[in-house]
């Protein structure tokens, strides 16, 4: 692997597709660092639309986040949300049990040569988003699974957003990031998770998580105690628009 020159190797992975380049970063470091720059191509065409519902209510809103940068520290993807209907409006809770919850999230992936689209569904258990408008300050949510699961598909994500006072008893939520290691688009793993015995985990908030807003201080949320489970859908949630 060593005697080809990094320049032919280059040149070779970018006639590969996504999944090939997902293998090709296991074969040595080097390798890893060439096709990560072809994968962030790949990346950067790609919707994740997180669906979201509140209790008593019988639609679903999705939250669209397309692609905006990589952090340079962390080689996080950051995915900004792209606002199509105005905020998300739910109706103040009175407890826990009201609040609003994500439940389902779809990976679209756009190939611009072709004209085609690859869908992913991936439905959870329900996971509470916290709603407050006491401060300025970002709130932020994490969906973490247990690194000792057996799930085949088990990457995390976080998703940062704020929340501002409606009228009429209402909460609108904005939403401003969806932040995810490469892993996660992985369509290898993607694919494979849909033909796995999903295993049951934990949603928690990671407290040392740090903000993905520099000139803001994330605000750390207990989330309630619940469970959360990864599993594949035949199809997406259907949007009620």
């Amino acid at each position: 692997m060593t005697i080809l020159p990094p320049e032919i190797i280059d040149l070779v992975l970018s006639f590969v597709d996504p999944s090939t380049l997902f293998e090709s970063c296991q074969v040595c470091h080097s390798w890893r660092q060439l096709s990560y720059t072809h994968l962030q191509r790949y990346a950067q065409n790609i919707t994740v639309r997180l669906w979201i519902c509140q209790p008593g209510t019988t639609s679903h809103k999705p939250l669209d986040f397309d692609w905006q940068a990589k952090e340079s520290r962390s080689d996080k993807l950051v995915f900004s949300f792209q606002p199509k209907n105005g905020p998300s409006s739910f109706t103040k809770p009175s407890d826990t049990n009201q609040l609003p919850h994500i439940d389902g999230c779809t990976v679209i992936v756009h190939h611009a040569d072709t004209r085609r689209r690859q869908i992913f569904s991936l439905s959870y258990n329900p996971i509470a988003l916290p709603l407050s408008a006491q401060d300025q300050s970002s709130q932020w949510i994490q969906y973490e699974p247990l690194a000792t699961s057996n799930l085949i598909y088990k990457y995390p994500w976080h998703l940062s957003y704020d929340c501002e006072q409606g009228s009429n008893e209402k909460m609108n939520v904005v939403p401003r990031q969806f932040i995810c290691s490469m892993d996660f688009v992985n369509p290898i793993l993607l694919e494979a998770s849909s033909r796995g015995n999903m295993a049951r985990i934990p949603v928690t908030a990671s407290p040392k998580l740090p903000s993905p807003h520099p000139s803001k201080e994330a605000k750390s949320l207990k989330l309630p105690s619940m469970e959360s489970a990864l599993a594949v859908s035949s199809s997406p949630p259907v949007s009620p628009y």
